[in-house]
């Protein structure tokens, strides 16, 4: 059996066994060859009898993003860019940080650019750049 095949098959026995099956036996209940190459994790709940009376989480307000327009292009904003991509251009694509300028809260994404040989923006070809939204509560 491929490494694939015995990882989707844990996978597959965990989630019907944390699903079914009491913590106190989900040891036994994974395959002896699963059980020696992958740590196994028990996620014990509480009976309903005994568990507390749980608040509701507040639910946090939705992020909405937007792109930046050319009119909202401050100085602070651009600098705060160039401050992003200088610091995170190895990090992955998506990466965010989210910052605040006079009270406006902004996030910096990276994301692959592309400026066409030739042209006035550099650097030619893709290359890590930082994408502006503007955060809007939804």
């Amino acid at each position: 059996m491929s490494r694939f095949a015995k990882a989707f098959a844990l996978i597959a026995t965990l989630t019907a066994t944390l699903s079914c099956t009491p913590a106190a036996t989900l040891p036994s209940a994974v395959p002896a060859v699963a059980r020696l190459s992958v740590p196994t994790v028990a996620v014990v709940a509480k009976p309903e009898a005994q568990t507390e009376t749980a608040k509701p989480a507040a639910a946090a307000p939705e992020r909405v993003l937007r792109r930046i327009k050319g009119s909202e292009m401050t100085v602070p904003v651009v600098k705060m860019a160039r401050t992003i991509i200088n610091e995170n251009y190895k990090k992955p694509f998506g990466y965010e940080v989210e910052f605040e300028i006079d009270g406006k809260h902004y996030v910096g994404r990276i994301e692959q650019h592309y400026h066409p040989p030739g042209g006035p923006l550099h650097p030619w070809g893709p290359h890590a750049g930082c994408s502006l939204y503007v955060v809007e509560q939804g």
